[in-house]
């Protein structure tokens, strides 16, 4: 309790030091979780700048299915994505945007190569005031030279830009790219009877006492808890059903932890409350706490 305190700079410590514990109430919480790792594929059109790169192209042969291309996870249970080209579907065709040419007329511009100066507007003379003599006075804009035109700065006066999708390199290679999806899907749920939150329980350091890997998972049935039993066969039941229409389930793992906890009743000066102890760290759940401000911080 007396860390507890100290990680909240608005708590007063003599609660935590003066506290008198009436009783003590253990319990364990556990901690279920159902994961799938499912594989998913999918294919689409792409291009990149062609710079005189190998073509496999239909002529070296048949191109493959999207699921007769080898590809395997670097590690189960991580999400990881792959973009694979799929063999024998290149192709060079001209760049659609710039019609082959490998530039456009650039935006800033429209092709002119000079744009209206900023400083004058384009009237090519600035007006200034003269302290000596009182007067305004008209001079030749100097940044324009009274062209009220300045070089564009994007294109650098050529009224040209290089083109962004074949970056100047007027062809396009084409290909059918195969994109894999591994994906670890994770529900769980937390078995704990007391009123502390459950969402706590989820990071808490606990034991890990049934863990099962395979490529299907069979319910838990005859746990002591029949709450643990009700919903491992739940999840299972919504993984495969699930699951099965998102794509290739590669394997499933259910783990079981418990948790420890301790529900504290304690008293201090004429406060009757209670906190919760919980997990192999020993976090605090202190909501009712009776200092919970020292009244001396301002919070801009």
């Amino acid at each position: 309790m007396i860390q507890f305190v100290a990680e909240h700079c608005c708590y007063g410590k003599k609660p935590a030091e003066e506290h008198v514990i009436k009783a003590i109430k253990p319990s364990t919480a556990f901690h279920y979780t159902m994961e799938s790792f499912l594989e998913s594929r999918s294919t689409k059109w792409v291009h990149e700048p062609y710079r005189g790169q190998i073509i496999d192209g239909p002529q070296n042969g048949y191109p493959p299915g999207p699921w007769d291309i080898a590809c395997t996870a670097a590690q189960f249970f991580n999400d990881e994505v792959r973009l694979i080209e799929v063999p024998h579907t290149a192709k060079v065709q001209s760049c659609h945007s710039c019609y082959g040419r490998g530039f456009k007329r650039c935006p800033r511009c429209h092709g002119r190569g000079r744009v209206r100066c900023s400083t004058c507007h384009g009237s090519g003379h600035r007006t200034r005031y003269d302290h000596q003599t009182k007067q305004h006075r008209r001079e030749t804009c100097h940044w324009c030279h009274g062209s009220g035109r300045r070089r564009c700065i994007r294109c650098g006066g050529d009224g040209r830009v290089t083109c962004g999708v074949c970056q100047g390199c007027r062809d396009l290679k084409w290909y059918i790219q195969l994109t894999v999806n591994f994906k670890n899907m994770v529900s769980d749920h937390v078995t704990e009877r007391t009123d502390m939150p459950d969402e706590l329980i989820k990071d808490a350091g606990g034991l890990v006492i049934f863990q099962q890997t395979l490529i299907r998972v069979w319910p838990i049935t005859h746990f002591t808890d029949q709450d643990v039993n009700a919903n491992s066969q739940s999840l299972v039941q919504y993984h495969t059903s699930t699951y099965e229409r998102a794509g290739r389930i590669l394997q499933q793992r259910h783990t079981l932890r418990n948790v420890p906890v301790f529900e504290i009743d304690y008293n201090w000066q004429e406060v009757n409350t209670r906190y919760w102890v919980y997990g192999n760290e020993h976090r605090v759940h202190a909501p009712d706490y009776p200092h919970q401000c020292c009244w001396g911080c301002v919070i801009l």
